[in-house]
């Protein structure tokens, strides 16, 4: 019922400058920043026409979908410390210019928490409709990287369903293989876990987590392709399985945009 609800909170999660990418594209990917203040309530990050609004807390506080404030779902957040501001803004502004213009466009609002909880459990993020929610609690940069695109994945995948093989994608699953249910039912469960397992690696799934919905499962190739995880193209060069999937996601995202080839994520990865 919940669907946009099926985030859990990320405990594994760089901003790079290519200056060839940025040469080749600079007439599209200028980025501001726009800061209010170091402590800021909201904010823009601007590229061309668009711009993506920012918000660490808000007048109303009508941040969430009625919804969600609404029993069991029980939306609760508590404000990012001014001390966290201008990090967020940066993570987020390096790793959405990552995004061709296109794509950036897709995404309307980020809403960044000191804390997030739903069902009264902790969330580490979630999305509804065209607008990210996740929080800062403890994080380090690339584990914030990792839930950024984690969550955008999601949006991306639900404008562009048709566009993503789910037979090819099937075909590549274990024999008998079945999801087990909704993302949002592992926060239950010690199955939120998004730490690499050789066992399920082998069998073509990052982590527990992945096990739970095709969704999940996406998520987790894209969290780390997008963020230029070192250690995940060390497993998917490793595992056959990871592998085959791993194309499955590359060829989605060629189709949004033909740049986005392997050569483009390959050139992420973190040194």
């Amino acid at each position: 019922m919940f669907r946009f609800l099926k985030k859990i909170l990320i405990l594994n999660f760089k901003a790079g400058f290519i200056p060839a990418f940025f040469m080749k594209k600079i007439y599209l990917i200028s980025v501001f920043l726009l800061l209010v203040s170091a402590g800021f309530s909201q904010a823009k990050i601007k590229r061309g026409c668009h711009s993506i609004r920012v918000f660490r807390q808000t007048e109303n506080g009508d941040i969430f979908p009625r919804q969600w404030q609404q029993m069991p779902v029980n939306a609760y957040s508590s404000i990012l410390p001014d001390s966290l501001a201008e990090k967020n803004l940066n993570i987020l502004s390096d790793e959405l210019d990552k995004y061709p213009l296109t794509l950036f466009r897709k995404l309307k609002r980020v809403y960044v928490f000191d804390s997030l909880a739903f069902f009264n459990k902790a969330f580490g993020g979630t999305y509804f409709k065209r607008n990210i929610y996740y929080t800062d609690r403890g994080f380090t940069e690339n584990d914030i990287a990792r839930k950024i695109h984690h969550e955008f994945s999601s949006i991306l995948l639900k404008r562009y369903w048709h566009k993503f093989d789910q037979k090819e994608w099937k075909k590549l699953l274990p024999a008998a293989f079945q999801y087990k249910s909704k993302g949002v039912d592992a926060l239950m469960t010690s199955d939120a876990n998004l730490n690499f397992i050789d066992s399920l690696n082998a069998a073509g799934f990052l982590n527990p987590y992945s096990l739970y919905h095709l969704e999940e499962d996406f998520n987790s190739f894209a969290q780390h392709l997008w963020s230029g995880d070192p250690g995940f193209w060390q497993r998917i060069d490793h595992y056959p399985a990871l592998r085959a999937k791993l194309e499955q996601v590359i060829a989605f995202y060629c189709k949004l945009s033909p740049e986005l080839n392997e050569a483009f994520f390959r050139k992420l990865i973190q040194e």
